[in-house]
């Protein structure tokens, strides 16, 4: 069975503090047809510096000045082709097994065009300080309040398509 492509895009700006746990829990997946996609918008804190050994692991690397962190997404959204996406912020991390697991629900559920899951809050070492563990997926709950953490969350190219990339003003 062939895995899905899976496209990621990182926007970064001034992360050097984060940006390492960051990538390698991205490449940490060891997920075979992952299209990682790093967006920086011209750091100067030694960003790239920390990046550096893992430019060769990118589909798509950019460090120049962008209009912010939507910019950076959209521009990044522009370069993927995967038939899964989603964007991790460079001061986010994926569990361990979380491509895999994305894909064959994907596989398994064809009538879902959004996955979303519980969210983990690390400190500075790594280590786990809090859960935010969500409650069922209720419509009438999402429509009124933002119970989707951004960070567990992945699409299908279907719906991308359908509704349009990300707003590249919006701040």
């Amino acid at each position: 069975m062939s895995l899905p492509r899976i496209s990621i895009v990182t926007p970064c700006f001034n992360h050097a503090q984060y940006i390492r746990w960051t990538v390698r829990s991205v490449l940490l997946q060891r997920y075979s047809n992952l299209e990682y996609i790093f967006m920086d918008g011209g750091s100067t804190d030694g960003t790239q510096q920390v990046v550096e050994p893992y430019r060769d692991r990118f589909h798509y690397y950019v460090s120049e000045r962008d209009d912010g962190q939507s910019d950076a997404i959209h521009r990044g959204f522009l370069q993927s082709t995967g038939e899964i996406m989603a964007y991790l912020n460079s001061d986010d991390m994926l569990a361990p097994g979380t491509l895999h697991y994305v894909a064959e629900f994907f596989r398994t559920h064809p009538e879902i065009d959004v996955l979303y899951s519980h969210r983990c809050a690390v400190d500075a070492g790594n280590k786990a300080i809090w859960y935010w563990i969500l409650p069922e997926h209720n419509n009438y709950l999402m429509m009124r309040w933002d119970l989707i953490p951004q960070e567990t969350t992945f699409w299908r190219r279907s719906i991308f398509e359908k509704v349009g990339n990300i707003d590249a003003k919006y701040r």
